[in-house]
């Protein structure tokens, strides 16, 4: 994550909490992604200007992304939700609800 991230090692071993580490690790694997997909829509472009038949990009190749859901059309499971409740629930009992009471009420 230092050296594909950019992050300074100091503030990833250090400073980094695990909210920011998970963040870091979803726009890796976005970037990872589009490069991929890239990579691909390339292949297919070639592909299909030298073919007579119609072919689609997951012909040329396959990806675990491309059996489901995109990653921002993912569901969150109940589990997932409910971990993330508790910790808001932690958050504001540590730091207090701050202007967050007030939203919308103007």
């Amino acid at each position: 994550m230092v050296v594909c991230g950019g992050i300074p090692p100091s503030y990833f071993l250090d400073e980094m909490t695990e909210l920011e580490v998970s963040a870091v690790l979803d726009g890796l694997e976005r970037q990872r992604r589009e490069e991929w997909e890239r990579t691909r829509r390339i292949c297919y472009t070639i592909v299909q200007v030298n073919s007579r038949k119609p072919l689609s990009p997951t012909d040329i190749m396959r990806f675990s992304w491309d059996k489901g859901q995109n990653i921002a059309e993912r569901a969150m499971e109940e589990a997932d939700i409910e971990r993330l409740r508790r910790m808001a629930a932690e958050w504001i009992e540590a730091h207090g609800r701050g202007d967050a009471q007030n939203v919308g009420e103007e």
